[in-house]
């Protein structure tokens, strides 16, 4: 009778034992499961596309610390600033290590700090895994449907008049086919009013500036013109071959025309330049920019 009821009580222990383990294995499962949810936490992106991010930069938002995805258009390892992405008009993506980008790359990151130099945009960043398209991410597209595709802004998608209206309408009264040419002439001229207001923009990537305001010109054009001579005179004095001590006084008086060149820069409002100046500005500092990266300087 005595090892009987050590054989119920041994049992009895060995079931409590049993229970009490296959419970702590389920609180490890649920833990685990938990922390594997927690880090596979979708990021939902601010910004779907390069364009859009450089539309909410030149309207003078502040998206440090925003999610945006781009494509790479060109990289450069060897840059002044670094590894420096190019993407857009003027997004330059820099970063101190490889980021292991290649063009054509469609890349998630969130920008840490941004700063404009000379009309383009110096963005730090960190890479972002896991980001998905949200409902309030935003696109080129919200704002300019159809007419933006990844290279900029396309005339060509826009949509014609049908004409099979009009033809159908010949088919019926007299008066149907007056009302569908009224409705026929009335689509295409706001079809033209929306090409004159956009044309601008496509005229100066053209290479036609009739549209851009002189004066204006004139002064990107001397801006620009002040950057060759200011990058030809770095290389020599940086070479080594002239006369330093004659070179000295030429250094100060480039270093002094310098900032007052970055100064009136900074003064430009884009929002307040026609589309055709806006576009020859963009134009232009972009072209500097490109030259300063090239001659590292």
């Amino acid at each position: 009778l005595t090892m009987k009821r050590f054989c119920a009580c041994l049992c009895l222990l060995l079931s409590l034992m049993l229970c009490a383990c296959g419970a702590g294995g389920q609180e490890k499962q649920e833990s685990a499961a938990a922390e594997t949810s927690e880090d596979i936490e979708v990021i939902y992106l601010d910004y779907g596309d390069e364009q859009v991010f450089e539309k909410k930069l030149n309207e003078g938002e502040n998206l440090e610390g925003k999610t945006v995805r781009f494509t790479a258009r060109e990289v450069h390892p060897d840059s002044a600033l670094g590894y420096n992405v190019w993407a857009g008009s003027h997004l330059n993506f820099v970063s101190a290590r490889n980021p292991d980008i290649a063009v054509g790359d469609k890349v998630t990151v969130r920008a840490e700090t941004i700063n404009k130099q000379l009309g383009s945009w110096i963005i730090y960043y960190e890479k972002v895994d896991r980001a998905e398209d949200g409902e309030q991410t935003l696109f080129i597209s919200d704002f300019y449907g159809s007419h933006y595709n990844e290279s900029g802004y396309d005339p060509k998608a826009q949509t014609d008049p049908p004409e099979t209206t009009t033809t159908e309408a010949r088919t019926t009264t007299t008066e149907k086919v007056t009302t569908t040419e009224q409705t026929t002439t009335q689509a295409q001229t706001t079809t033209t009013e929306a090409q004159t207001t956009l044309d601008p923009q496509q005229a100066v990537a053209n290479g036609d500036y009739s549209l851009v305001t002189p004066a204006f010109k004139k002064e990107m054009d001397a801006y620009e013109a002040f950057y060759d001579d200011y990058i030809a005179f770095m290389r020599k004095y940086t070479s080594g071959t002239g006369d330093m001590l004659s070179m000295m006084n030429d250094y100060l008086q480039m270093m002094q025309k310098l900032n007052e060149w970055s100064a009136w820069i900074d003064t430009i409002d884009e929002t307040e330049l026609s589309p055709a100046d806006d576009a020859y500005y963009l134009l232009v500092t972009l072209r500097v920019s490109n030259k300063l990266l090239k001659a590292a300087l």
